[in-house]
């Protein structure tokens, strides 16, 4: 087995540990779990980090955590499953989203496939691994996130601060505090990062990428939304993280 790599930004890390306390009714859908941290001096449990993303502008197939749906398809599964103590990725489980078996992907060291969720719908999250089942509910967003600034296909100067703005996704039910921004660019041909690696967490719908932040060439501006919940029975920063990533075409010249 290969040790599992966890890709988890600080504050997703930080929206689990707040929801340790058990459900509340201001997350996202209907979350069904509490996050288990396991007792001083235990070094058994599961963790499961489940992450499902909508991707309605599009985003390059490629083997990493960002990655976009196959043709047909608008979103995409990524749950990685491991050993608490060892950090050691679980290839034996049995992951299904809503009702979709999701093979282990060696190059990811997670379970990954595509799958097509409408705007609001549930989302159900089930892992299987020896005797123990984990389980997690959510909405995804009723309507998505959407950059308002720079407009798709600008052309912005390399030497120049770019300032990117979006409006907020809605839910069926109230965030509270547990909404949270990614932002990032990326290289449109192949989706490797151009700037800010792991991507910049955000508190609110603005942001200034600084100037000379970006090499030249076809870029893509992404920003994720996500809200997460806890997944009854896994340990460490396990959770159902849902959202949207927006991807915003635009050419970076001297």
């Amino acid at each position: 087995m290969k040790r599992l790599v966890w890709l988890l930004v600080p504050w997703i890390a930080g929206m689990l540990a707040s929801c340790g306390g058990g459900s509340s009714g201001d997350s996202v859908g209907s979350p069904t779990g509490q996050l288990t941290q396991p007792s001083p001096g235990s070094t058994s449990g599961m963790t499961v980090l489940a992450n499902v993303y909508s991707y309605p502008d599009g985003y390059p197939s490629t083997p990493g955590f960002y990655s976009g749906p196959s043709a047909g398809a608008n979103s995409t599964a990524y749950v990685s499953v491991g050993d608490y103590a060892s950090g050691m990725a679980n290839t034996g489980a049995t992951v299904v989203v809503n009702g979709t078996s999701l093979p282990f992907d060696s190059a990811r060291q997670a379970y990954f496939g595509s799958l097509t969720i409408a705007p609001g719908a549930m989302i159900d999250v089930s892992v299987t691994a020896g005797i123990n089942v984990y389980r997690a509910s959510m909405n995804q967003f009723a309507s998505l996130q959407a950059v308002t600034s720079p407009p798709m296909a600008s052309s912005v100067a390399a030497a120049s601060a770019l300032s990117v703005t979006w409006t907020s996704p809605t839910s069926p039910v109230s965030f509270g505090d547990r909404l949270g921004f990614d932002i990032w660019v990326a290289d449109a041909a192949n989706g490797a990062f151009v700037w800010s690696y792991p991507p910049t967490e955000v508190n609110g719908n603005s942001f200034v990428i600084p100037a000379g932040s970006l090499s030249v060439g076809n870029r893509l501006i992404g920003l994720l939304a996500a809200t997460c919940s806890p997944i009854v029975g896994a340990v460490g920063s396990s959770g159902l993280c849902v959202g949207a990533i927006r991807a915003v075409p635009i050419t970076v010249s001297q």
